[in-house]
């Protein structure tokens, strides 16, 4: 694809070229590499809370034993830079990292969303 080339110039030859759509940043292989490996265990984590979920819901209070997995798993320290003891994630796998989440239970996708975007790092700006 050349510089010249736009979404509507492809669009007018009857192509729809999706990444003149939606250029999604790609990541390093150290933080795919990283990312995969936070999926898998977030996956494997809130699939054991599975069934508590609906009753979190419905009470609107996570119990704290959640709140201190979630924090050994290191969702709470996602874009701290690895320097100062976190993940150092960029904002992609940062983002790809709360779709995960929220894939399972919406609330802690928030819970943990808010905690590192408003903050985090509002303390590391």
């Amino acid at each position: 694809m050349s510089r010249e080339t736009s979404f509507m110039r492809t669009l007018c030859l009857g192509e729809i070229q999706p990444e003149l759509i939606c250029p999604f940043p790609s990541l390093s292989d150290e933080e795919k590499e990283t990312l995969d490996t936070v999926r898998t265990s977030v996956a494997q984590l809130m699939e054991s809370h599975i069934s508590d979920f609906v009753e979190w819901d419905r009470t609107g209070v996570f119990p704290p034993e959640f709140i201190d997995e979630l924090k050994e798993f290191g969702l709470f320290s996602l874009v701290i830079p690895e320097d100062d003891g976190g993940l150092g994630m960029g904002s992609a796998a940062y983002s790809r990292t709360l779709q995960e989440l929220a894939r399972f239970d919406a609330a802690t996708a928030v819970t943990v969303g808010a905690h590192s975007s408003i903050g985090m790092r509002g303390l590391l700006l």
